[in-house]
């Protein structure tokens, strides 16, 4: 790999610890223990509060904890004890639900009582006792060898002190664990799910909803951590954009532009709900730091007592988990009735329900979450990021709380990363293995880089034609890297009569001026090897391409002209060009394989550039799962690893067969 190689890797390395340790300082909870001038544990919350700059959690550990849940068209509600005379007068004097807000459910729950805490408390109480026992009997048994006496135990073996000693480090390993398992998990175990149905008032008029939401303990006090966010979202519904039609029902498209007059497409904004909605308790009950508290949310935070030396954490509520272009608009629209699956829409009368997730996060996932609040604002306005990228985004964030693990995160953090080193270090290997490679076309296929040079251009148009900007630069970014390689198999010459420019593949007598300018750094092949390696190339292409692609090609046309309906003949095309494109992704790597088994030999493949390819590879079969990505390209990450297999087991076939001109040259070295 080299100086620069190694550099880069000690780099990246040091670059992920400094990272992981600066992640791990700014979302960890400012625990007061080893921050003030002594010792914490073991003293009772009325001590703790004594102490300067501590904060105490207000809510006790074993606390039964009640969480209301409310919409309401009102972004402010009065108290939840007024809410509650309210909901009573209406029910009994107007027989009916009030309108200024809708009971969506509750959940009564204990946060911050875990059995397992239970059980190690037990587990300690009960080492404790044993460890005074061993004491006792040790005071005993140096009285009896004061009086001469012989102790039985004197004859056990020594291995029984070694394994106290190693449990001793074992249990301390565990806490070590438990104490870093407690700053990744999200949640402390507590989960439930309940659905709320909006109410049929608040679907018309286009109204603003909100979610409050409101905590009390268990005498049905009020706790002054009401949360409320925005539920709905102004925006265009994704199935109002573009009016999609079957082709072979309409193949110009006249019925739907006589049915489209009056109308506006794209249509107008609706306020739209999402189908899933999470909130929990942010679980943390150590004693804090005050004065670390307030520089990581501030001085004037209003959930800390200065008085009573307590703070309290507000619920979390998130509506990322569903994307903005899945959210379902609150009132219909006479475009609704244009859509090809109209009969399976939802209609006005149904009724509309919202999944509420009642989930516990940490206090690292909740402050990462206030950080990456204003990041995904920067992303949206400054970098102008796509919808379906900003929620993919946010997505991710929340799926590691849907999933129940924050380390998901930290596990996709430092897999991007990893992504990212490889994909430049295989770019700069592949651009600098094939800038050394005077003539290639005796080992590798054209074939295959003209067929990534297709595919990629109709993936680009796909891409051109879903308006996915980030990732057209970087798909016509590979297309001219693969363009600069198609010429190193061809040489071009520039004459006065017609044609005026000459492109021909290179021969054997091309590669041995190339030597003498320079060299290859593979052995050059006579033209009869070459042409038979291109015969065979070609053979095994033209078989694979009549019994394999063209039936898929036609099979995914026909799928995609029958059955999914599309804005157009041109959009059908790209998509079921795109479609092939991405199943058929391996078939653009086959000729090289081929080419393999006819020479026999796989030496002089950049080994390199395929080893950062296949790990990069790797990391994307990862993500794949964790990632929100179309289904196309999510089917698509896992083709190169078969291709990869099998050029690995053509590796292990071929170690000991090289070219005649490199065992000539290997015999010369011995015998120098």
């Amino acid at each position: 790999m080299g100086w620069r190689g190694n550099a880069a890797l000690a780099a990246f390395a040091a670059y992920c610890v400094y990272t992981a340790w600066d992640l791990y300082r700014a979302t960890s909870a400012p625990v007061a223990e080893g921050r003030v001038s002594r010792s914490l544990e073991g003293l009772a919350k009325s001590d703790l509060q004594q102490i300067p700059d501590v904060l105490v959690n207000k809510i006790d550990a074993g606390s039964l904890l009640t969480y209301d849940i409310v919409l309401s068209p009102y972004p402010a509600l009065p108290p939840l004890e007024r809410l509650r005379q309210h909901l009573v007068w209406s029910l009994q004097e107007k027989k009916t639900l009030p309108e200024e807000f809708s009971l969506a459910g509750s959940a009564r729950l204990k946060p911050y009582a875990f059995e397992e805490d239970e059980d190690e408390t037990a587990a300690d109480e009960a080492e404790a006792g044993a460890q005074a026992a061993a004491g006792a009997a040790a005071e005993a048994g140096t009285q009896q060898r004061a009086s001469g006496a012989a102790a039985p135990w004197e004859a056990e073996p020594k291995q029984e002190a070694l394994g106290e000693t190693f449990w001793k480090y074992f249990k301390r390993a565990g806490r070590l664990w438990k104490a870093w398992r407690n700053y990744l998990d999200v949640s402390a175990g507590n989960v439930a799910t309940l659905t709320a149905t909006v109410p049929p008032n608040y679907r018309h008029g286009n109204r603003t909803l909100y979610l409050h939401v409101y905590v009390s303990d268990e005498e049905g006090n009020e706790l002054p951590i009401h949360q409320v966010r925005r539920l709905t979202t102004h925006m265009v519904p994704e199935k109002h954009k573009v009016i999609k039609r079957y082709l072979l029902k309409d193949p110009t498209g006249r019925a739907l532009e006589e049915k489209l007059q009056g109308l506006q497409v794209p249509g107008p904004a609706l306020q739209c709900i999402p189908e899933f909605v999470m909130i929990g308790p942010v679980v943390e009950n150590r004693p804090l730091h005050l004065p670390t508290l307030q520089k990581k949310l501030g001085a004037n935070w209003p959930f800390v007592d200065l008085d009573a030396k307590t703070y309290i954490l507000p619920p979390y509520v998130s509506a990322d988990i569903s994307p903005q272009d899945e959210h379902r608009p609150l009132e219909s629209s006479p475009l609704d009735s244009l859509q090809p699956d109209a009969e399976e829409e939802t209609d006005p009368q149904k009724p509309l329900q919202v999944n509420i997730m009642y989930q516990p996060v940490g206090f690292a996932y909740w402050f990462l979450q206030q950080m990456l609040a204003s990041s995904f604002a920067l992303l949206e306005d400054k970098l102008g990021l796509d919808a379906y990228d900003m929620n993919s985004l946010k997505m991710t964030a929340a799926a590691a709380a849907k999933k129940n693990s924050f380390a998901i995160l930290v596990f996709i953090f430092f897999f991007s990363l990893a992504h990212c080193f490889l994909e430049l270090m295989a770019l700069q290997a592949d651009f600098s293995f094939w800038r050394k490679q005077r003539d290639p076309s005796g080992y590798f296929s054209l074939r295959t880089l003209a067929y990534e040079v297709l595919t990629e251009v109709v993936v680009a148009l796909y891409l051109h034609e879903n308006e996915s900007r980030l990732p057209l630069f970087f798909v016509c970014l590979h297309i001219l890297l693969n363009l600069w390689k198609m010429l190193k198999f061809v040489r071009v010459s520039v004459q006065l009569q017609y044609p005026f420019v000459v492109i021909r593949k290179k021969g054997a007598a091309d590669a041995t001026k190339d030597t003498q300018a320079g060299g290859p750094q593979t052995p050059i092949l006579d033209d009869k090897t070459r042409q038979g390696a291109e015969a065979f190339e070609a053979k095994c292409m033209r078989n694979l391409f009549y019994f394999f692609v063209v039936p898929l090609i036609l099979g995914v046309g026909g799928y995609q002209l029958v059955y999914v309906p599309q804005k157009g003949w041109w959009s059908w095309f790209i998509t079921s060009a795109a479609v092939c494109c991405y199943g058929l992704g391996f078939v653009a790597m086959t000729p090289q394989l081929f080419r393999n088994y006819y020479l026999k030999s796989v030496e002089y493949m950049p080994w390199r550039v395929l080893c950062c390819q296949f790990v990069n590879t790797f990391v994307d079969d990862v993500a794949a799962y964790v990632i929100r990505m179309p289904k196309m390209h999510r089917m698509s990450v896992f083709r190169d690893d078969v291709v990869f297999i099998i050029m690995l087991y053509q590796r292990w076939l071929y170690r000991k067969k090289r070219t005649p001109e490199n065992a000539e040259g290997q015999e010369m070295k011995k015998v120098n």
